[in-house]
Parts: C-alpha cells; structure tokens; sequence
C-alpha cells in the first residue's frame, strides 16, 4: 500500500491542468498513514492463511510514479489495485479487461495491464480485452424513477451507518461500458448487472464474446453499483442474496433452480468508518469545486460485510465482524474461515472485490 493513491478525474471542459493537479494534491491527504498501515497488516495476514491452506497469492507491485493518465477528453490520476476484482474477471479459460465507465478506473486498468498480462502467460489464460472506454463526456445521467426496493434499502442501511447518494444515476449507451464486477457466474449462466457501472451495450458484447459457452442474463435487479454484495453464489447449488434489495418472492432469470439464501443482518459499520469518511467528504468537497471527481466522496454500503469468498468447496471466507452470517453460513452446512478486515468500506471493497481467483483445483 506503499503508493496508495485515491482516485481524481476531471473532463478537460469542466476543469483545466493547474485545476486537476491541485484536486490530486488535496486527495492526497485524504488517507491517513495508520489507516493504510492497517490495511496492509490485515491484507498480509490474510495472504497468510490462504497460504496455510496451499494456495498461492499473488499481490501487484504498486506504481510510485507515473499516476497521471490523460486522453483527449479527461485527465485521471490515481494509483489503487486493492479491488482487482472489479475490473477484471476470470470466465472459463479468458483472462477478461473490463471497460470501466470511470476514467481514473480506466487509468488503473493501464497501470496494472504489465501484472495481469504475466498472469495470464503463467496461467495459459487467453487475454480478451473489451474497447477502451473513449469517454467523451461524463456517461452517468440519472435516474428518476426509484423504485420501493431501493427506498427499502436506504432505509435499512442507514440504519446500520450507510450514507446514500440522494441522485441514483445509469450508464448512457453511447458505448460499452462495465466493471467486471457486474458479472456473476452461476454455472453456464452469466448474470450481468444492468447499474451506474455496466450498461447493456456491455451485456451485449459479453454476450457476442461467450455465446458459445455461456447464456448471459441481463438484471437491473439493484440499481447502484456492483453485483457481488447481492447476489454471490457459494456453491453450484447455492447464492447469497440481499434481501434488502431482491424481494424474497423475485423470480431472477438464471437462477431459477438455485437455493437462494436471503439475509441483510450484517453488522452495523464502524463509528471510527464513519467518522474517518466524514473527514474524505470534505476534501472531496474542495476536490468538486475545482470542476474535479474523486471517489473519496464514497463509502461502501453496510452489505459489504456480505462480500464473501468462496475459497473452496464448502469453505468461506467471511469478515470476522460479521458474526450472525457466520452463524447462517454454518447452519447451511458451509465452513466458514474468519478473516480480519477492518476498512471494507473505506476501501470500497470486501474479501471477494479484493481477490480474484484465478485457477481452481477443486
């Protein structure tokens, strides 16, 4: 986490070089050296007991320099390889690149390209890398029609510390555009998150990619970001669901044969989280009124706590706070593995945003 650096973007219409290059100059305060020192700590312990189980990690070197990124429309700056799971995705024997609709994720995919491409030669992985997003102009517009689900959701998790946008937003179409953190597998079915990270010109074109092998399913089940705190399968035969935003009585194409297990109950987050986020607001607050972006205005929801790993067959990976999950877990006949994480929302991802299994033995 030596290099750690949060992400800042800007359209070259709405802000100009000196403006962009004091936005970085203020995220980088926007982190304390304690906090990055314990994220290591509890990402190192972990790399520990996986190791104990006989299976190998593999961690990016993280860039020092060079974190500027620039096109002709916008300029991106930031250094962060902790969530590799959001922009890439391992689907049979294809190593894919994700087409992030956020240009400073953009930037992230070229800073770690060198890592994953070795990877992918180690591994006899076969490379498949969707259009580099273009980006012409910012792709979220917003949406305004919420639905009860999501009102449901906000008032759920604010209970347990969650702080919600007011606008929800969706991708323009004018390219594809997603995280791979928007798919999930369940056997032969691919079910791709219709969201303000994937549109369906994305689904499209997985579907084009992996009509031979896959059926890809296309949902707008949840209307924020990612999919891997909503639905995650644990088994060929189970999949965690989150009830706060799927009804119990939900037909989901693709997961019409699956034993579906609803649960919300997650603990509540930290008060040093969220007291530690207020301070990230305000310089994100600064960051806007230089005409800037930055993700430091983020956090993630309670149900991060649901971001779960399924390291082998019948064994899970779960944050140790989470204790009525584990209990849930265990009463489904799964083994469950505690892991301490202690910034999941700081850092915008659980156990399963910042792995990405590449080879499975089992």
């Amino acid at each position: 986490m030596e290099s750690y650096k949060p992400y800042v973007w800007a359209w070259k219409g709405e802000s100009d070089q000196a403006a962009f290059t004091e936005a970085v100059r203020l995220s980088e305060k926007a982190i304390s050296r304690e906090v990055i020192e314990e994220i290591e700590e509890d990402m190192t312990s972990f790399e520990r007991q996986l190791h104990s189980l006989g299976i190998e990690v593999l961690r990016p070197n993280y860039n020092s320099g060079g974190i500027f990124y620039r096109n002709e429309y916008f300029y991106a700056a930031g250094c962060d390889s902790y969530n590799v799971r959001d922009l890439h995705a391992v689907i049979g024997n294809k190593l894919v690149f994700a087409a992030p609709p956020c240009p400073s994720r953009v930037a992230e995919n070229w800073f770690t390209r060198e890592f994953f491409v070795g990877i992918s030669k180690k591994y006899k992985l076969e490379l498949l890398e969707a259009p580099s997003p273009v980006l012409a102009k910012n792709p979220l517009i917003e949406v305004s029609e919420v639905e009860n689900l999501v009102l449901n959701e906000s008032i759920k998790g604010a209970e347990l510390g969650g702080v919600y946008e007011k606008v929800w937003h969706k991708l323009t179409e004018d390219e594809p555009l997603f995280d791979a953190a928007n798919i999930t597998r369940t056997n032969d079915c691919l079910l791709f998150l219709i969201s303000k990270t994937g549109n369906r010109r994305a689904a499209n074109w997985l579907e084009q990619e992996f009509s031979d092998e896959y059926r890809v399913v296309a949902t707008d089940v949840y209307r924020s970001s990612h999919i891997d705190s909503t639905i995650l399968p644990l088994s060929e035969s189970k999949v965690l669901v989150n009830s706060s935003r799927v009804p119990q009585n939900s037909l989901i194409e693709g997961l019409e044969e699956k034993d579906l297990i609803f649960f919300d109950d997650v603990a509540s987050i930290p008060l040093s989280e969220l007291e530690f986020n207020k301070t990230r607001r305000n310089i994100a607050s600064e960051i806007s009124k230089l005409g800037c972006h930055t993700n430091l205005s983020e956090m993630s929801s309670p149900w991060a706590g649901m971001n779960v790993l399924v390291i082998k067959e019948g064994l899970v990976a779960v944050e140790s706070r989470q204790i009525t999950l584990i209990s849930l877990l265990e009463s489904h006949g799964f083994d469950v593995l505690p892991v301490r994480y202690r910034h999941p929302y700081t850092m915008l991802g659980g156990l399963h945003c910042s792995t990405l299994d590449i080879v499975r033995f089992d």
